[in-house]
């Protein structure tokens, strides 16, 4: 006997059974029900419970997305935080130069614009401020932080930004010479963060921790801004001068400086 005929067999077999529960007495058709309903019971319960697995599922999944929005929103408001957290870093961080710069009375002095360094290309020995032409910027305008320390000059304007070419560049040089002396010297970029004083009498007394200033004889820069302080002093091959070693005041560590636009 195959199994697809048990299978028609079994299923008539189930349909007579029926049939004879409706067909007979009501007493004994209850008392046939009972048990029959009995067996289907546990059917019954799974579907039952199924339902209710379906049921919770869609809450889940419906709570999923609900606190998918939430946590959506929430990195949003996050990153909008943050942002403004960083805007409020650069205000305080121009309010604080700007304050030092009136501590110094750099205002009285000069008319100075104030910018950002944007990009670094220090290999070069150069960088990128956020401000050019339409702010009345120029080539060849100095470049000092709030402390009046020289970091260089403007090589390159363009209309929104401009490019510093730092002192310790090798094509830098220009007029410097000791604070609260009358003598003259030459101050050379050497290229890698160093820059040395050059052409000094040979008669004049320098040494070490001596502060090196501009001054208004090369006209590159405004007189008194503060260059570096002596390392080393030796004698020149040509006589009658000797050169110095300076350790340079300015270090590239600050984002914010000032251009003198006029002096």
């Amino acid at each position: 006997m195959t199994r697809g005929n048990s299978k028609i067999k079994f299923g008539l077999f189930f349909l007579l059974v029926v049939l004879i529960i409706f067909t007979i007495k009501p007493s004994i058709r209850m008392r046939v029900k009972k048990p029959f309903y009995a067996s289907l019971a546990p059917v019954q319960r799974n579907f039952e419970a199924a339902d209710h697995f379906l049921l919770g599922l869609g809450e889940v999944v419906v709570n999923l997305n609900h606190w998918q929005e939430v946590v959506t929103q929430l990195q949003k408001d996050k990153l909008g935080l943050l942002a403004r957290n960083a805007e409020l870093l650069q205000l305080e961080e121009e309010n604080k130069n700007l304050r030092e710069a009136l501590d110094m009375e750099l205002q009285k002095d000069f008319q100075m614009e104030l910018v950002q360094i944007i990009g670094k290309r220090l290999e070069q020995e150069e960088i990128i401020i956020n401000k050019g032409k339409e702010d009345g910027l120029e080539e060849g305008m100095p470049v000092i932080n709030s402390h009046k320390v020289l970091a260089g000059k403007l090589t390159q304007v363009n209309s929104n930004t401009s490019r510093v070419r730092f002192i310790f560049h090798p094509e830098s040089s220009f007029s410097a010479n000791l604070k609260d002396k009358e003598m003259e010297g030459e101050v050379k970029g050497q290229g890698d963060f160093k820059i040395k004083f050059d052409f000094i009498p040979a008669d004049e007394k320098i040494g070490k921790g001596q502060v090196v200033v501009t001054n208004a004889l090369g006209e590159i820069y405004p007189p008194g801004l503060l260059i570096g302080e002596i390392e080393s002093v030796k004698q020149r091959d040509v006589k009658p001068f000797q050169v110095a070693q300076v350790d340079p005041y300015y270090k590239v560590n600050n984002d914010f400086l000032f251009v003198i636009t006029n002096y």
